[in-house]
């Protein structure tokens, strides 16, 4: 090929080449700019969370028993006529029911972040005892059930359950009056035995770590840190009784004088190695370890403060909640159940109140 001939090549080669690159930067600015914003429209609508439920009452059975309310008060669960009933709380309609069929029906819990369900079965023989635990998604109507755990005392079940819906780890109390044991059921559902306690052994699950606190029958406090048990030594001078945890892993210790009453709070990390740094917080009035409550925003309520500095305004006969982290009374209708997020859970005759306490 001659020289004329190779600089007609090379000019044909670029305009094709310009060419072909004209039209995919046409194409792709078509779907681009065009076709691809209209074909894809999405429609975002911000929820708030606090709004979600509201106040609100529901309709119950006049002889439901151990009452709980979901985290954010959509649903309810309760025990009636040997069946543990879930009801949606706008409309009290029944949306799920778990017959015991002859089992017992020990313990049942809410997941303190969603709308989830987990609750235990057993069935006693003679030899032993086999322990069923079970979750159900109320919103997605999923039921999931974990490996069957058997034991060798009989009259055993669940006794209590802590858990941590971040880390999927669920620690189980399982005994009866004379034997008590924690098992353990890790992210892949495995289970294993953890450690032998006492029948009154309270137990309390971190959020966002595999740690157990655990308080004996002396008021002695232990953390398990998922390999091994070491005592935790409170900042209190006297004996103190552990209140609860908050939503950041903070623990709350009560301070209690000769009478058993507290007087003062401490609260700090479970993880911390000393105590010096934790915060201490002085009651107004001293109050009974039961009618204090800790909310997972960190907040400190007393139930039914008679003794509070605003027992002046107390009506006779009138049910109160006292915020003593932000100073404020909230009165509440007929007997107290629990306080969930920011509402407080009540019930009167065959009426389920949730009412805001914000």
């Amino acid at each position: 090929m001659n020289k004329k001939g190779i600089i007609r090549t090379i000019k044909r080669i670029t305009i094709w080449t310009i060419v072909s690159l004209l039209v995919q930067l046409v194409v792709l600015s078509y779907f681009n700019y065009l076709y691809l914003p209209n074909k894809n429209k999405v429609n975002i609508v911000v929820v708030n969370p606090q709004e979600a439920a509201g106040s609100r009452q529901a309709r119950i059975p006049a002889d439901a028993e151990n009452i709980k309310v979901s985290y954010n008060g959509k649903y309810a669960a309760y025990l009636h006529k040997n069946e543990l009933c879930l009801i949606e709380t706008k409309g009290s309609r029944i949306i799920k029911s778990f017959p015991s069929d002859g089992k017992v029906l020990s313990y049942y819990m809410w997941l303190p972040d969603r709308n989830i369900i987990i609750y235990s079965m057993g069935t006693w023989k003679e030899e032993g005892s086999v322990i069923e635990v079970n979750t159900y998604d109320a919103d997605g109507d999923i039921l999931r059930d974990y490996p069957e755990l058997e034991v060798r005392e009989i009259k055993s079940e669940v006794l209590e359950i802590a858990l941590s819906p971040l880390t999927n780890i669920v620690y189980i109390k399982v005994g009866n009056n004379s034997k008590s044991s924690i098992y353990k059921f890790d992210i892949m559902d495995n289970l294993s035995f953890i450690m032998d306690v006492d029948f009154s052994t309270r137990i309390k699950k971190a959020l966002y770590s595999d740690t157990l606190i655990l308080q004996h029958r002396d008021l002695s406090l232990y953390i398990w840190d998922g390999g091994k048990l070491y005592p935790l030594n409170s900042p209190a001078e006297g004996k103190s009784i552990m209140l609860g945890l908050d939503g950041e892993d903070n623990i709350y210790l009560g301070e209690m004088n000769q009478e058993g009453k507290i007087f003062r709070i401490f609260a700090g990390k479970v993880d911390q190695e000393g105590v010096d740094s934790w915060n201490k917080i002085e009651l107004l009035s001293q109050a009974d370890a039961d009618k204090i409550i800790i909310s997972k925003h960190g907040e400190i309520y007393i139930l039914d403060d008679k003794e509070s500095p605003l027992k002046s305004i107390i009506k006779k006969n009138e049910h109160t909640i006292f915020n003593l982290t932000k100073k404020i009374k909230r009165a509440y209708k007929g007997d107290f159940i629990e306080l969930i997020d920011w509402h407080i859970v009540s019930r009167k005759d065959r009426y389920l109140f949730i009412e805001e306490i914000i």
